[in-house]
């Protein structure tokens, strides 16, 4: 009885560890949205413009009305995108620093009575949030 109780022990223990080893959680893949993995992208590039943050002009672009994120193009121009009210078309604008290091849209002539949009609002925010160099 010796010999047939060692093995059933090692039978079992052996079983035992097989389990513990095939109890590893399963996590899925976190499912981001769009925006959210662009912002996800930056963090993880680190990418910065003019000394701020990508991932951070892009958390304040969501803070205004129907924006969604920031990125800088290939001319070092930072290019906000947002939508219309509607939500049905995708705009953008191009942002630069003028001389004194305020963050100001490049095509920035209005008319008398002319409303205000989502890229206006960011810009005002940006230049009070963050000091750009």
């Amino acid at each position: 009885m010796g010999i047939l109780s060692r093995i059933f022990r090692e039978i079992i223990s052996d079983a035992a560890v097989s389990q513990k080893r095939q109890r590893t959680v399963y996590e899925p893949p976190k499912r981001y949205t769009p925006e959210e993995y662009v912002i996800y992208e930056q963090e993880q590039s680190r990418q910065r413009w003019h000394g701020v943050s990508l991932s951070e002009l892009s958390r304040l672009a969501q803070m205004t009305y129907r924006g969604k994120y920031c990125k800088s193009d290939k001319y070092d121009f930072l290019v906000f995108y947002y939508t219309s009210n509607s939500r049905k078309t995708s705009l953008s604008i191009q942002c630069e620093l003028d001389e004194n290091g305020q963050l100001r849209q490049i095509p920035h002539g209005y008319y008398s009575g002319q409303w205000r949009d989502s890229a206006d609002e960011f810009v005002e925010k940006a230049n009070q949030r963050f000091s750009f160099r």
